[in-house]
């Protein structure tokens, strides 16, 4: 279907799916609430060209709270984009991977809060290009990273041209890695300011303490370490 809306809803209590949208395009997925019981994944998305998940507050005591199952942008490139973009969600995980995403062409994240407490990557995403990630708290309160990415992005020196960016992004890990990319292990901010996709000159560790893990979750990242 094409143009579906599902705005301000409260999905509790299910077992086994929360939110399972498939074949749909140009579609909203906004300002809900899911506290999912369940074992496996509280939100399964698996949409096309543009679609929107905005203000939500997602939270799975399962392996996975939000997961994106391919997707193709209507314009992938940053320059008149239209594509999918996450923003403005608390998304919590205790017990698994906060985002998940497979085969993802046209990809904005930003001004999200992602927590996870385990030996899982806070966001896994695989086979994505065409990403811009700027403004999300990224938080692991267990020994492991916070992000596992892999692309066929390649460097870009014009923005217009570029297929992976991150600015201004606020991680903390319980371990000194933070992450991989592509294979590769950064165990500290400055490994991966390197990298020569220079995807993310503007992150910081911060030193973070949270009295809720479901809901309670507000973004508290920045252009600073504070």
């Amino acid at each position: 279907e094409e143009g579906n809306q599902i705005i301000g809803n409260e999905f509790a209590e299910q077992n086994y799916k929360a939110v399972d949208i498939v074949h749909n395009l140009k579609g909203l997925f906004n300002d809900n609430i899911v506290r999912y019981k369940g074992d496996f994944t509280a939100v399964t998305l698996n949409v096309d060209t543009v679609y929107e998940v905005q203000g939500n507050r997602i939270y799975s005591e399962g392996e996975t709270a939000l997961f994106i199952d391919t997707f193709n942008a209507y314009i992938a490139k940053p320059i008149g984009f239209k594509g999918l973009s996450v923003f403005n969600n608390a998304i919590s995980c205790p017990n698994g991977i906060a985002l998940k995403g497979n085969k993802i062409d046209g990809f904005f994240l930003g001004h999200n809060t992602l927590f996870n407490d385990t030996e899982q990557y806070t966001i896994d995403i695989d086979s994505v290009v065409n990403m811009l990630s700027v403004f999300n708290l990224l938080v692991n309160k267990a020994d492991y990273g916070v992000f596992n990415i892999t692309t066929s992005a390649t460097p870009k020196a014009n923005i217009a041209d570029r297929e992976f960016g991150s600015n201004f992004n606020g991680v903390f890990s319980g371990d000194s890695t933070i992450g991989r990319f592509n294979g590769n292990e950064y165990k500290t901010i400055e490994n991966w300011r390197l990298n020569n996709h220079d995807p993310d000159p503007n992150s910081s560790f911060g030193n973070i303490e949270f009295n809720d893990d479901t809901l309670g979750l507000q973004l508290i990242c920045g252009t600073s370490p504070s």
